[in-house]
């Protein structure tokens, strides 16, 4: 089935982002309409086996493996995607993660409405630019460590990996 395929992709461009990435993006799905992410309540809601508004591993393993046959990925593989799709740490692919990965994979960059929606989020003053500061309060990261973490994502380290200048802006382009 197509959507499985759109499924694992999806996993797979959210894998290979950075965290801060990961991070904007599931800000900025927040802000979509539903009317843009009904067809993705739909699929949430047929590989949500048991209802709790999570997927589980074994929910996603069990509907690719329908939607796929077996062998489509291996149990190893579906978890550490997994990894990278749950931002909040809960082992679980709650609604908004399940959006933002389907995001991810478009083109295999951000969707420019959703990267713009998160960047509207984080520039807090709507000065057209985010600081680090607005970073840090938007995910309510310690001020006082080094390098700040939030559901592991380091807010002082850009997505390249570089260390950000403490009084650097970024721009949306830069975002």
């Amino acid at each position: 089935e197509a959507l499985i395929q759109e499924i694992l992709e999806a996993f797979q461009g959210m894998a290979s982002m950075s965290q801060l990435q990961r991070a904007a993006l599931t800000a900025g799905v927040h802000r979509l309409a539903d009317e843009r992410t009904a067809h993705l309540r739909q699929a949430f809601e047929r590989l949500d086996v048991n209802g709790d508004g999570t997927l589980s591993t074994k929910e996603l393993m069990d509907g690719l493996s329908a939607g796929a046959g077996t062998g489509a990925v291996t149990s190893e593989e579906l978890s550490k995607l997994v990894d990278f799709v749950d931002t909040d740490g809960n082992r679980t692919i709650d609604y908004t993660e399940f959006v933002a990965a389907a995001y991810a994979s478009r083109d295999g960059t951000l969707c420019d409405e959703v990267c713009r929606a998160a960047f509207e989020l984080f520039d807090a003053d709507s000065s057209g630019k985010v600081t680090l500061a607005e970073i840090r309060e938007i995910l309510g990261v310690d001020r006082g460590a080094k390098r700040p973490r939030w559901g592991g994502v380091g807010v002082a380290v850009s997505p390249d990996g570089e260390d950000i200048d403490e009084h650097a802006d970024l721009d949306l382009a830069s975002f």
